[in-house]
C-alpha cells in the first residue's frame, strides 16, 4: 500500500501546489492574460483540481489507510474522477477552438465575444458534455470505483456498452484534434506571415504550450490503453498507472511555468511567502498586449474581451 500510495499522495501535493498557485497568480494579475483566454485557463485549474482532490478523499483513504467505503458511496465518491477527467480534456478542446478562431477566424472570434450568450459557449460546453458524459454512462451501469485489492481506479464489473469504446476513441481524438488545431495555426502563420504583421511573441508561445499539453494528452492515452494491465500482485505496473495519472495533471501548469518568465517570478514570490501572502506578486505584473491581426484584405483588432 505504501509503495502505491505514496507516490500519489507526493505527486497529489505537488500538483495541487502547482495548480493553486497558478490559480492565484491569474486571480491577482489580471493582466497576465487577456480576460477570456483566462477564463479557459481557470476553468481547466479548476477541472485540475476537481481531479486531484478525488486521491485526497477517497484513492489515498482506501489505498493508504485500508479504509473500507461500501457501494453506493465508493461510487458516488469515485464518480468526480472520470467528470473532472472529462472536463480536462474538453477544456483543452476549447482552448484549442478559441486560439484557431483569433488567428485563422478573427472575425468569427471577436463577433462571438461580442454577446454576453455567446461569449461563454466555449467556457460552459467542456462542463456540460463531462457532466452529461458522467450522469449518463453511470445511470446506465457504468462508473468507476477504487479496487481495494488492485489499489487503482477500475471500470471492473460494470457494463458500459458504447462508452466502453466511445471514451477509448475520444481518449485518442480529442489530443488528435487540438494537435491539428495547432498545427493548421503553425501553418497559417508561415504562410501569411508577410500581411500578419503584428503577430505576438507572447500569442506564439501560448499556442506552442498548448500544443505541448495535447502532445502529452495523446501518449497519455497511449500509456493507459497500451501499457501492460497490472495484476493484483503487478504493484510496480499498478503504481505507475497512478503515478502517470496524478502526474498528467502537473503537465499545465509545469508547462506554463517554464515558458512564462512572469509566472516564475511570480512562483517564487510566492514561495518566499510561503504560499500564503500574495501582495508580492503585483509587482510582477506587466501588461499582456491584445492581439492583432492585420492582412491585405481587412485590419481587424482581434479584441479579447
Amino acid at each position: 500500500r505504501l509503495f502505491v500510495g505514496l507516490p500519489v499522495l507526493i505527486l497529489s501535493l505537488i500538483s495541487t501546489l502547482l495548480n493553486v498557485t497558478l490559480l492565484r497568480i491569474l486571480l491577482i494579475q489580471k493582466s497576465f492574460l487577456d480576460a477570456n483566454f483566462r477564463r479557459h485557463v481557470i476553468s481547466l485549474i479548476i477541472s485540475s483540481l476537481g481531479y486531484i482532490s478525488v486521491n485526497f478523499y477517497c484513492f489515498l483513504p482506501i489505498v493508504l489507510f485500508g479504509a473500507v467505503i461500501p457501494d453506493p458511496w465508493l461510487i458516488i465518491l469515485a464518480s468526480p474522477n472520470s467528470s473532472f477527467f472529462q472536463a480536462i480534456q474538453y477544456s483543452n478542446v476549447a482552448i484549442s477552438i478559441d486560439r484557431f478562431m483569433i488567428f485563422c477566424l478573427p472575425n468569427v472570434h471577436k463577433s462571438m465575444l461580442d454577446y454576453p450568450a455567446t461569449r461563454y459557449i466555449l467556457l460552459l460546453l467542456p462542463w456540460l458534455f463531462s457532466t452529461f458524459i458522467v450522469t449518463h454512462s453511470s445511470s446506465i451501469g457504468y462508473y468507476k470505483r477504487v479496487n481495494p485489492y488492485s489499489l487503482k481506479y477500475t471500470y471492473e464489473c460494470t457494463s458500459g456498452g458504447i462508452y466502453e469504446s466511445l471514451l477509448f476513441i475520444f481518449g485518442f481524438l480529442w489530443p488528435s484534434f487540438m494537435f491539428s488545431l495547432y498545427l493548421i495555426i503553425f501553418i497559417f502563420i508561415c504562410l501569411r506571415r508577410a500581411t500578419l504583421t503584428s503577430i505576438k511573441r507572447s500569442d506564439l508561445l501560448f499556442i506552442l504550450q498548448f500544443f505541448i499539453i495535447s502532445m502529452l494528452q495523446f501518449f497519455s492515452s497511449l500509456f493507459f490503453n497500451f501499457a501492460p494491465k497490472p495484476s493484483v500482485d503487478g504493484r510496480l505496473s499498478i503504481s505507475s498507472l497512478n503515478f502517470f495519472s496524478t502526474l498528467n495533471r502537473r503537465n499545465d501548469p509545469i508547462v506554463f511555468h517554464h515558458f512564462e518568465r512572469r509566472l516564475r517570478l511570480s512562483f517564487v514570490a510566492m514561495a518566499k511567502g510561503g504560499f500564503i501572502r500574495s501582495t508580492t506578486l503585483r509587482k510582477h505584473t506587466t501588461n499582456t498586449p491584445v492581439t492583432e491581426i492585420r492582412s491585405r484584405v481587412f485590419r481587424t483588432r482581434a479584441s479579447i474581451i
